[in-house]
């Protein structure tokens, strides 16, 4: 009888498990997070906290938020006020590093024209893009005898509660599918879904986005969308006033042309353009 012969694989060898570099790299991917926690802390109001109000928004004991703090003075990022804490202008550096605040970049392209519609219309003009389901506050233009409006660069609020954020939404593969549960559905959507989805309907077909907040004296938004090379948004702009009843009827065709010029600068120098009509 003959008997068949097996040859084994060697085992695989390992490398051995270093467990200390292993936790290691654990807690500083944990200092990380909590720091930035910590820094987030500082973006609603007001700007000078004390260790208790920054431990609870960023919802870390105290005595974390207390040796972090420590090290973020030290580096230069947030510095002592009394026996409180704020941000530097070192932060202010850092934020205004990203692309669309940097030289040549979306705000940069953007603020001429904006300039000029303001100019045009003497009321708020904003230009925002879309973060997730928020919009972002990039630039407000103001001026002396303009109503001031609850908003500031850097500031964020629900998109589809906001003309700018609809305006974007309205041009993005996004229209059709709104975030479910949120306050732009609350708020907007009323009446069931399908009127949310018909004003980003409308929104799209005439080309820019209004909204309507408050009675006694409403502040009125018409927005429209800054376009990419294949019409889809990636900003929009707005002007918004107290109590102008007539607002989008005044300005829609200015808004939109102002966000048409944006989009020739943004769009590369080839290529088609999906232009924003204004039409009432």
């Amino acid at each position: 009888m003959s008997h068949a012969i097996v040859q084994t694989q060697p085992e695989a060898e390992w490398p051995p498990l270093d467990l200390a570099s292993a936790f290691d790299d654990a807690r500083r991917v944990g200092v990380a997070a909590r720091t930035i926690r910590l820094l987030d802390a500082f973006v609603e109001p007001p700007a000078v906290l004390g260790l208790t109000q920054l431990a609870e928004r960023s919802g870390l004991p105290k005595s974390t938020a207390h040796r972090l703090l420590i090290t973020l003075v030290e580096e230069g990022y947030v510095r002592r006020v009394g026996g409180q804490y704020a941000l530097t202008n070192r932060l202010f550096a850092v934020g205004n590093s990203v692309a669309v605040c940097r030289p040549n970049g979306l705000r940069d392209m953007a603020q001429p024209h904006m300039l000029d519609l303001f100019a045009s219309t003497r009321e708020t003009v904003h230009l925002a893009v879309l973060d997730g389901a928020e919009v972002l506050y990039l630039e407000k233009l103001f001026g002396h005898s303009t109503a001031r409006i609850g908003t500031t660069v850097g500031s964020r609020r629900p998109a589809l509660t906001t003309a700018l954020g609809k305006a974007i939404w309205a041009f993005t593969e996004h229209d059709s599918h709104p975030p479910e549960g949120s306050e732009g559905q609350r708020r907007v959507g009323r009446g069931g879904m399908p009127s949310l989805h018909e004003e980003l309907h409308e929104a799209r077909g005439r080309g820019y986005a209004t909204d309507v907040r408050g009675k006694s004296a409403p502040l009125r938004c018409v927005a429209a969308p800054v376009l990419d090379v294949r019409g889809r948004a990636i900003a929009a702009v707005s002007v918004s006033a107290l109590g102008r009843p007539n607002l989008v009827r005044d300005f829609a065709a200015a808004v939109c042309r102002t966000a048409t010029l944006i989009s020739r600068l943004v769009q590369p120098a080839t290529g088609p353009m999906q232009r924003t009509t204004g039409r009432s």
